[in-house]
């Protein structure tokens, strides 16, 4: 196997334990979201957004395990894991579209980047409970689970967006990509 490739599968697979330790500690889920957001947002950066999107397809199957995710909500975990994607795709995008020369931790453009990634991830789940579970499941998820689903989805989009700036700045700094 090539250096650089081995190299790769073993970030790879250290983001993926962490993300693996964080989301079996059993912390709460106002903790446990954003420093699962953050690591997904973090590695898009570090090791691209292919692979990245691959750990955010993992997240709800390992938070469903966990018990995070009730067992009669496990027909969103597709829906989750798109708008992970979604989530980490739109925050790379971004970063390239809006570079940011500055050297400030929290610019303007990061700051557009993350929330625009945290509400079309948000956009896209609400929409997927509302209009496609219902569609292809025929199953009518409550207004107040919804709520309950969403809304901190985009909270812990926006604040794992500030925990992944916070390594990212400080990695830059220290040199490490």
């Amino acid at each position: 196997m090539r250096p650089q490739r081995t190299y790769h599968l073993a970030r790879l697979a250290l983001f993926l334990a962490l993300t693996l330790v964080i989301q079996l500690t059993g912390l709460p889920q106002p903790v446990m979201g954003p420093l699962v957001n953050g690591i997904l947002l973090l590695a898009s950066v570090i090791i691209g957004p292919v692979s990245a999107v691959f750990l955010g397809l993992l997240t709800p199957m390992i938070a469903l395990i966990r018990g995070h995710l009730p067992p009669f909500l496990a027909v969103l975990i597709p829906f989750i894991a798109i708008a992970n994607g979604i989530l980490i795709v739109t925050f790379a995008l971004m970063s390239k579209l809006l570079p940011d020369r500055s050297g400030r931790m929290f610019s303007l453009q990061k700051i557009i980047s993350i929330i625009l990634a945290a509400v079309l991830k948000t956009v896209f789940f609400f929409l997927s409970i509302r209009v496609l579970v219902p569609l292809w499941f025929g199953i009518e998820i409550p207004p107040k689970i919804t709520f309950m689903m969403t809304t901190p989805q985009f909270l812990t989009a926006i604040a794992g967006g500030m925990v992944a700036l916070f390594f990212i700045n400080l990695f830059e700094k220290r040199g490490i990509r």
